[in-house]
């Protein structure tokens, strides 16, 4: 092959990149405006975050004010056990906070983590909801399995948007999106 065929066919390869990144960045433009009302400045500082270029990789986890509204987006994932980035992160939000952890349903918790359901009913009503949700912290894939629990029954939504409780999938790039209000 002559350099300049190599060089026609690297240009041609670049401009066909640069053609989908394109269209792709108008896509993505469009489903954002609809989704969340936002205007062109928010826009701009956005799709960087979320498209991966020829230069780099997108975030995975990228929290923006777009429309009047915090939104959060989060790449959809997942690694081999088929654990989603999403449930990673609901995970490890989750044992940030064992207040919450151990106000959870009995019945959940004990399906999820293999505590006795009487047990936990005692500790809530005696109110040692941190206590207990140190406990589940501390046992092992313990709030892995309620993370994953609480996705399959109620969705991302009720955790990551606080504003409705919805999770909306971009058709265009893969991300869940949340309102956060």
């Amino acid at each position: 092959m002559t350099n300049a065929m190599t060089m026609n066919l690297t240009h041609t390869g670049t401009a066909s990149n640069f053609k989908s990144l394109l269209t792709r960045s108008v896509t993505l433009s469009r489903e954002l405006k609809e989704l969340t009302g936002c205007n062109t400045d928010e826009l701009r500082e956005v799709l960087p975050l979320l498209m991966p270029c020829l230069m780099g990789d997108a975030s995975n986890d990228v929290s923006v004010h777009l429309g009047g509204n915090d939104w959060r987006f989060i790449a959809v994932q997942s690694n081999l056990e088929g654990t989603t980035l999403a449930d990673t992160i609901l995970a490890d939000e989750l044992k940030n906070d064992p207040y919450i952890l151990g106000c959870f349903n009995a019945s959940f918790l004990a399906d999820h983590c293999g505590i006795p359901q009487s047990l936990i009913e005692i500790i809530q009503k005696a109110e040692a909801y941190e206590d207990l949700g140190q406990h589940l912290i501390d046992t092992p894939n313990c709030v892995d399995a309620i993370a994953k629990g609480y996705a399959a029954a109620d969705g991302y939504g009720h955790h990551f948007a606080s504003y409705d409780g919805d999770t909306h999938e971009l058709t265009s790039e893969p991300f869940l999106a949340f309102n956060q209000g």
